[in-house]
């Protein structure tokens, strides 16, 4: 099964006429092909996909469904074509306002084709058939840590007295590029000293100075799929409370990786993590969730979170464990690795653990 039959399958649950398709991570993870504007209207039983004349000729020869020029006659002409009626559903939190307007407009001039269609905002289905990794998704997955692990290994050689938080920065940008990643998943966190007490801190001119604590917090793309990673180091003696922080961070990921199984909520992880700090007395300087899925978007469906409520944790899905505690005017702790949910248990895509 395609995924857009298991798409469908899920406009069926759901009692769907249709659903639009405009994201262009949602359409690469249907389709397989990079598009930076297109609509796939799907059916329970039909698939169709409009773009523009940048794409018709590539997408007609390598997409499996049918591909049509877009226009809004052509798309009217759609809806009139295969009779709909009933909810089309769109993705609130992707599709902007003035789109869903489009829409709107398209509806109800069906009217006068006799068809009644309501435009709802659902939860995307498609968020959940990407959370479940396919096997080729975890290979990559595992292979874009990987080689996440190669450049912090290369940057931790690097460290000296007076190199600064961006020129580290660079040096593992250059060193994933160089080495096939296309893009880092984000700006890399690297922080010296006090500077780690910021969950999101932008690493700037600091220079690493003698008996300091590091944290680097970093990304890539590989294959389209990324990794995402935290590591802490010590430079010379540094110190004990901040060491006692770091030791408690492990110890709360090492629990929650424990504690993990299929069938458990994400908030209940959340809390395993986050009463583990809690009994060392730093619950309130954990200031962030446990984790967030991971796949073709570094953060992605599921976030594992004290205030999600819905949701469980089930077989395929790849997220991470990042557990932290941050000290004002002191400094912070944070580690984190990738976790795959295997049939047998969480694994971790990390060499070291």
């Amino acid at each position: 099964m395609n995924r857009i039959e298991k798409l469908q399958k899920q406009l069926i649950k759901q009692t769907l006429a249709g659903f639009i398709v405009e994201d262009s991570i949602d359409l690469f993870y249907l389709l397989g092909q990079s598009l930076s504007a297109g609509t796939l209207l799907v059916t329970p039983s039909d698939a169709t996909l409009f773009v523009d004349g940048r794409y018709f000729q590539v997408c007609s020869e390598k997409v499996d469904c049918t591909v049509c020029l877009i226009s809004n006659e052509a798309l009217k002409t759609w809806f009139v074509a295969n009779q709909l009626g009933g909810k089309i559903g769109f993705d609130g939190k992707k599709m902007s306002f003035d789109r869903t307007g489009f829409f709107r407009k398209l509806f109800t001039k069906l009217q006068d084709e006799k068809l009644t269609l309501d435009l709802i905002s659902i939860e995307n289905p498609i968020i959940h058939l990407r959370s479940c990794k396919e096997k080729g998704e975890v290979q990559k997955l595992q292979a874009s840590c990987t080689l996440l692990e190669e450049g912090f290994s290369y940057i931790e050689s690097l460290f000296c007295e007076g190199i600064t938080e961006k020129e580290l920065g660079f040096e593992l940008e250059t060193f994933l590029r160089k080495k096939g990643a296309c893009k880092l998943s984000f700006d890399p966190i690297i922080a010296f000293g006090k500077n780690s007490a910021y969950p999101h801190y932008k690493s700037g001119d600091t220079k690493l100075c003698k008996n300091e604590l590091i944290l680097i917090d970093a990304g890539c793309f590989l294959d389209s799929y990324a990794s995402d990673m935290t590591k802490m180091y010590f430079f010379g003696e540094v110190d004990s409370k901040l060491k006692e922080i770091v030791s408690i961070v492990r110890g709360a990921f090492d629990k929650a990786l424990q504690s993990c199984k299929v069938g458990m909520s994400f908030h209940e992880l959340d809390k395993v993590a986050r009463d583990f700090i809690e009994d060392y007395g730093y619950g309130k300087a954990f200031l962030h969730s446990l984790g967030h899925g991971i796949g073709l978007e570094v953060h992605e469906y599921p976030r594992l979170a004290k205030n999600q409520k819905k949701g469980v944790i089930t077989t395929g899905m790849v997220f991470t464990l990042e557990p932290g505690i941050y000290l004002e005017n002191l400094g912070g702790a944070r580690y984190e690795e990738m976790i795959y949910m295997s049939e047998n248990g969480p694994i971790s895509f990390s060499k070291k653990t």
